[in-house]
């Protein structure tokens, strides 16, 4: 807990931090999503008609929850510069409280945006149904989502010397799971070797796992956060061992 208000303190005292919460995920659904709304009568998605501003929503959720756990890590690169991760594990906090204090800032900015986002569609589009299966799920989904992608961005502040080496990291990274995936077109779209990529990456299945809730298809939404789950528990043991090790 102390770890989470220490982050949750330095991270909403930047103004950047906050403006970049809400301006992003309003120009994607402003600029991005109503002009290809306008411009694609229909999307076929599991065999339902549905609006592109339908179909890109959930992925922008997602997106705005990837950026906010791609900076979990950030913290971690400075205090290891200043020599303030030093001080902090010589308090009597153990390494598995100071993860999880980190991963838990994550979760709670992850929500906050998921919530505004969701604000932001009903006013832009009253006639998309938002429902309580929905949103739960959208938290569960965004809950492990979370739990992945902080636990890749602690990774490569644990073990990445200079700030220029993670801060490239982090974008590459961003950039690569965003294109490769369905966030923003089908997967039909893409070449055939890359739909085989992105039906594995963490970012189309968190995508699906919330559009299939139009369908009804909880036989794939199940399998879809199972995957989910497996993924976020590998990388947190991993992600663990990695931090034990750089901090010896």
């Amino acid at each position: 807990m102390t770890i989470f208000l220490r982050d949750l303190l330095i991270r909403t005292k930047s103004l950047t931090m906050l403006l970049s919460m809400i301006l992003m995920p309003l120009s994607y659904l402003i600029f991005l999503s109503l002009s290809l709304n306008n411009m694609l009568s229909k999307i076929n998605f599991a065999g339902i008609s549905i609006t592109y501003l339908e179909y890109v929503f959930p992925g922008i959720l997602i997106i705005g929850a990837l950026q906010i756990s791609m900076l979990c890590g950030s913290l971690l690169n400075i205090e290891k510069r200043s020599g303030m991760l030093e001080t902090i594990l010589s308090s009597p906090i153990s390494r598995i409280a100071f993860i999880f204090g980190r991963l838990i800032n994550s979760y709670i900015l992850s929500f906050a945006e998921l919530f505004l986002i969701l604000f932001l569609v009903k006013i832009i589009s009253p006639d998309i149904s938002l429902s309580l299966g929905f949103i739960l799920l959208g938290l569960l989904t965004i809950f492990l989502f979370s739990t992945i992608f902080s636990n890749i961005s602690l990774i490569l502040a644990s073990t990445l010397k200079s700030e220029e080496n993670y801060t490239a990291s982090i974008s590459i990274t961003i950039v690569v799971v965003t294109f490769i995936s369905n966030v923003f077109y089908p997967l039909s779209s893409l070449p055939m070797i890359l739909q085989k990529i992105a039906m594995i990456n963490p970012v189309s299945l968190a995508a699906n796992s919330l559009r299939y809730t139009m369908t009804k298809n909880y036989q794939t939404i199940l399998q879809n956060i199972l995957i989910l789950l497996i993924i976020s528990l590998a990388f947190s043991i991993f992600n663990y061992k990695v931090f034990l090790k750089a901090q010896k």
